[in-house]
């Protein structure tokens, strides 16, 4: 007779034939797309031009890194006025009807939904439309508790919206207000902008700001201060700097490369380069720099645009004409009509103007002149789209230049147009013009200058009037920009307490390795608990590894823990399955009719695991991990046992060798 000892198995599941009887580990795909660019452009949807903008959005959402409807204006501290709405009454911001669907208008309708469906971070922009007057927004962050209302209204815009944050467009300080109000606002602003972000940041939501230039107080330019980079760089998620309208009035480029450059490298000097991005127009502007003859009525306000003169004078080398006007310092001009012909200039400048007057420098030597019917025209300049920029001059022969210095395109042409005077009869002039803008070369320019300073990326005002050609220019430098995530285990199904070698490499999108980035592994369990479990720095090679043991079926990410060097193609996520180890016992042989208990355990001590017995008779196991069966036979003879555990999130299913009981 057979000795009755219960006989012990463990299972040794790392053999061939135990691998083989194993279910296969299922779980998500975690591959990106390798070369999948770094997302370093934003920009702009405005209200009114939502069928250009929107799609334009979406087409580039795999390069975008949020996007900022350009839909609100701020009235009062408890008024944010809807631009939207007023201006697209009939597409609701979220529309589900049938509007969405007729394609006609599927393009720009439900355009949150659209947006939300892209993937797109949605931070809407608020314009500062309070008045009338300037200082109106100074003095309702000026009080505690019109400040506080303010934050109130916004962050109430931001939940009831469920918007990922907000933008603020607040240009009045810098363009409206007084320069001897800057002190006293800036200081105020701070503390807007602290308060505001405290507010939205407990929420969860973003923070991003829209400014023109600062510049480094040290090399004697200082820009709009009022702002405050310096100060508030700890409150905000994004800075937009607004690099364009250098040249508004007068000709020359849109915002100069050396300009935005020296901006710029300030920006970063005073709060982290990831939170700063540069803005870029996608529009440029042509302007008339000569004049000859009298345009045709339907041409004239394309040309120039004319004020009434009633006097003039000359004193010191300085012409001052009295004239209701709207001219600008520095703009183009020439004076007609006036019986003294050396006040009768041609493509003059303005030197200095008030709403009554303006002036130009000129050694002239003329007597007074009071009550005249003469006329300045004041050249006018016309704006279009990067896209729309050849219709500007190569209709009339003109020839485009790319600047390197200032990172731009430049182009002159001359256009003769014949016609009607107001008066019926045929008249003709000749303008010459000068047209500036940023084309794909301006657009790569810009987008080195993410590499160069480490920036967040680029924002386009507006988005939509750009070409093909510069959304490939700044993809290229996405993609160069990228970082491709390896990630590989020695092996990917273990047994529990055993342990695997985690193998991890970063890449940049030209195939060099990332190097000296703080990295690390985050295990995520079956429970969808996360804990770092390893962190260090990336070799010269770009690799980093570590034998890690795991305990339950599992998930490990890669990450890393650079501003800069954020992980955006490759294998960043592996799955990670954890067969248990079964001990179990079963007497050598029983008795026929007599009932008999099998018990085991399996480890990791887990409750709740399905266990099987020949793959019919199943119970769970208990907190320790155990388990029993009840068996009695009938027939004489040998009976074959195997125990199984059921695939579960927690563990892998496993199988134990077969053995053979005695039923006498």
């Amino acid at each position: 007779m057979k000795s009755k000892q219960p006989r012990s198995i463990r299972v040794a599941l790392l053999s061939i034939a135990v691998l083989a009887s194993l279910l296969p580990l299922t779980g998500p795909s975690y591959a990106i797309e390798d070369g999948a660019p770094r997302k370093i452009f934003s920009g702009w949807i405005p209200y009114y031009n939502m069928k250009i903008s929107l799609p334009a959005a979406i087409k580039n959402k795999d390069l975008m890194s949020d996007v900022s409807p350009f839909w609100y204006s701020l009235k009062s501290a408890t008024v944010i006025a809807d631009d939207y709405k007023l201006g697209n009454p009939s597409f609701p911001m979220v529309d589900t009807s049938s509007r969405v669907i007729d394609t006609r208008t599927a393009a720009f309708a439900d355009p949150l939904g659209q947006m939300r469906r892209a993937g797109l971070t949605i931070i809407p922009t608020i314009n500062d439309e309070t008045g009338p007057g300037s200082g109106v927004l100074a003095g309702i962050i000026a009080k505690e508790s019109t400040r506080a209302t303010l934050v109130n209204t916004i962050t109430k815009l931001v939940m009831d919206n469920n918007f990922d944050g907000i933008d603020l467009d607040f240009e009045k300080f810098a363009f409206s207000d007084p320069i001897s109000t800057w002190a006293s606002t800036s200081a105020n602003w701070i503390l807007f902008l602290r308060d505001l972000s405290t507010s939205l940041h407990a929420r969860g939501k973003l923070l991003a700001i829209d400014t023109p230039l600062l510049f480094d107080p040290a090399t004697g330019k200082k820009g709009y201060w009022v702002y405050a980079w310096k100060d508030i760089g700890q409150y905000i998620d994004r800075l937009r700097i607004m690099g364009y309208d250098y040249s508004i009035d007068t000709p020359g480029p849109i915002g100069p490369l050396s300009w935005v450059d020296a901006s710029v490298k300030y920006a970063v000097s005073v709060m982290p380069a990831s939170k700063v991005f540069l803005g870029v127009p996608g529009y440029g502007r042509d302007w008339v720099t000569n004049l000859v003859g009298t345009c045709p009525a339907d041409y004239e306000g394309l040309a120039y645009e004319k004020f009434k003169i009633t006097a003039a004078s000359v004193n010191n080398g300085v012409i001052t004409y009295t004239s209701d006007n709207y001219l600008s310092n520095g703009q183009s001009i020439s004076i007609r009509g006036l019986s003294s012909a050396a006040y009768n200039l041609v493509d003059a400048k303005v030197y200095s103007r008030t709403a009554k007057s303006f002036t130009i420098k000129s050694n002239i030597s003329a007597p007074a002149l009071k009550n005249t019917s003469a006329y300045a025209l004041g050249y006018v300049h016309s704006v279009f789209s990067m896209n729309k920029a050849t219709n500007q001059y190569l209709p009339y022969g003109g020839a485009a230049t790319y600047n390197s210095a200032h990172g731009e395109t430049s182009f002159t042409y001359s256009r003769t147009v014949t016609g009607n005077t107001s008066t019926g009869g045929t008249t003709t002039c000749t303008v010459n013009r000068i047209g500036w803008y940023q084309d794909a070369q301006g657009f790569a320019a810009r987008a080195n200058l993410i590499s160069k300073y480490k920036i967040g990326g680029l924002a386009e005002w507006t988005i939509g009037q750009e070409t093909d050609e510069a959304i490939a220019a700044i993809a290229n430098v996405g993609r160069l920009l990228s970082v491709n995530a390896s990630l590989t285990a020695e092996n990917e199904t273990l047994t529990y307490g055993s342990s695997t070698l985690i193998s991890g490499s970063l890449k940049n999108g030209d195939g060099t390795p990332v190097s000296g980035v703080p990295v690390h592994f985050e295990l995520t369990n079956s429970r969808n608990q996360r804990r770092n479990i390893y962190a260090g720095i990336t070799a010269a090679d770009g690799s980093i590894s570590q034998r890690i043991t795991f305990a339950e079926n599992s998930s490990i990410a890669f990450l890393s823990d650079s501003t800069w060097s954020k992980i955006t193609g490759g294998i960043s996520q592996i799955d990670i399955g954890v067969v248990p180890l079964i001990s179990w016992s079963a007497p050598a042989s029983i008795k026929r009719g007599v009932s008999y208990s099998i018990t085991g355990q399996i480890q990791p001590k887990i409750a709740g695991i399905t266990v099987q017995l020949n793959g019919l008779a199943s119970t769970l196991t208990d907190e320790n991990g155990r388990f029993t069966f009840t068996v009695s036979e009938k027939s004489p003879g040998f009976r074959s046992y195997q125990i199984s555990t059921q695939e579960s999130s927690v563990l892998h299913s496993a199988s134990t060798q077969s053995i053979n009981v005695l039923v006498r």
